[in-house]
């Protein structure tokens, strides 16, 4: 297969943990918070990385979630008992 080739088929936007917590408006502490409670997948390439993808398949999967606390995500709106 032609590296460049090669190359071209894997490269993909790695973002820092700050570069998330700006995408994301919130602060790096919170970002390693997500990663920890395993609601953000990451990679460890010398420092922590989140792969473009995953960003947007995380922002996607929680979309109407409360991730106040990472580690007991719940609906934002939850229907009440009548």
């Amino acid at each position: 297969m032609n590296s460049a080739l090669l190359h071209e088929e894997i490269t993909e936007t790695l973002y820092s943990v700050p570069q998330v917590s700006k995408i994301i408006h919130t602060n790096p502490a919170y970002v390693r918070k997500l990663i920890k409670s395993g609601a953000l997948r990451a990679i460890r390439l010398g420092e922590v990385k989140v792969l473009a993808s995953e960003l947007k398949d995380f922002l996607e999967r929680n979309n109407g979630n409360d991730l106040t606390d990472p580690f007991n995500i719940v609906p934002l709106c939850k229907k009440q008992d009548t």
